[in-house]
């Protein structure tokens, strides 16, 4: 898949520009037997430990006018005509329009429950593939699939006497490499793929910059925000076993199941 579905869900793009759909009643009756090919983006490395929602974005594109797909008869799983339904916040489907690819043309953004489509087994660490099938407005059935792949996210507080920095073999304490033993031999028991700052988009010098002026203004402490890390693992992962471990360990403050961004 692409970028655009992320970016625009990131920038607030479904807040700013989104509308929410009314829900139509969804078309009944037989199945299509040359249903419209929908062009679907799902977003990269959903993390299986974590309850939240999973947005799916149908572009549209020459074939389909996607903001006429009735969000009421919209399913996600592992075939077409099989899975769980939209997500609803009261009687209304979690589903908006934005022009997610930035071609000037409405797209369709529809949100489901990541554990309803783990309950239903549509989502497993195993699954590389999702599609999503419905009704457009004028009966057609549609459906379109995108890959996936799913892993573990959990967010790791070190410490900050220890002052840890870098990422992955570059992981140090006071700037010594030596010195992180145990965290390591944790992170290679559960095979981490990343051990990343939380905040990569800011370096830690900046960062100790920012805390130093945040204690300079309030006369108080401030939280050493390097200290925040990411830690990446294999879908099939246990994530309370991993943090078990890593709360163990004295290196480690907090260890928790990283959150997924609230739907607009």
């Amino acid at each position: 898949m692409t970028r655009p579905l992320l970016a625009a869900i990131s920038a607030g793009a479904l807040v700013v520009s989104g509308t929410l759909l009314a829900m139509p009643a969804a078309h009944a009756g037989e199945a299509d037997p040359h249903p419209v090919e929908l062009t679907v983006e799902m977003p990269e490395g959903i993390n299986l430990a974590s309850p939240g929602f999973i947005p799916v974005a149908v572009l549209t594109d020459d074939r389909v006018d996607a903001s006429t797909l009735d969000p009421a008869s919209v399913l996600l799983g592992n075939a077409a005509g099989k899975g769980v339904r939209v997500a609803r916040e009261g009687n209304r489907p979690l589903a908006f329009t934005t022009d997610v690819d930035n071609d000037g043309r409405d797209d369709l953004v529809v949100h489901f429950d990541k554990d309803e489509l783990k309950r239903a087994d549509q989502l497993t660490g195993a699954t590389t593939a999702l599609t999503v099938s419905g009704n457009l407005a004028d009966g057609r059935d549609a459906h379109g699939s995108d890959t996936v792949s799913s892993e573990v996210r959990l967010e790791v507080k070190f410490e900050e006497s220890l002052q840890v920095r870098g990422a992955n073999d570059a992981l140090r304490a006071g700037g010594r490499s030596d010195n992180l033993q145990r965290v390591r031999a944790v992170l290679d028991a559960y095979r981490s793929t990343d051990f990343a700052p939380l905040m990569q988009h800011v370096s830690a010098d900046e960062l100790t910059v920012l805390t130093a002026e945040a204690e300079a203004r309030s006369g108080e402490p401030a939280p050493d925000l390097a200290s925040w890390y990411q830690l990446t693992l294999p879908a099939e992962v246990d994530a309370d076993e991993v943090i078990r471990d890593l709360l163990a360990l004295p290196e480690v403050a907090y260890a928790y199941v990283a959150a997924d961004p609230a739907p607009p």
